[in-house]
């Protein structure tokens, strides 16, 4: 399992074995689940972790970008963080 967001064996190994596929970026995702139940605390649990630790994970340098994304349907909770590739590999 991939904790670091620049660890080397997080690169992702399709990088290796298709040569074919060209990108300049390399994406992180935290995901989980949240319920409705409890008028949607577990949302607001996450959402307010999330912001406890936006500003650390935001200046780990080479970060391009940190995205939060929520679905009410499927009640996915996700955090994406992208770096460019010369920066997941430093």
């Amino acid at each position: 399992f991939c904790t670091s967001l620049r660890s080397p064996r997080c690169i992702p190994r399709f990088a290796e074995a298709m040569p074919f596929v060209k990108f300049e970026h390399i994406a992180r995702e935290w995901r989980l689940k949240w319920s409705a139940d409890a008028d949607n605390a577990s949302l607001m649990l996450a959402q307010a972790q999330l912001e406890e630790v936006l500003a650390d994970v935001s200046s780990i340098e080479g970060v391009a970008s940190v995205q939060r994304v929520v679905c009410g349907g499927c009640h996915d909770f996700k955090v994406v963080t992208k770096l460019p590739e010369k920066a997941f590999k430093e």
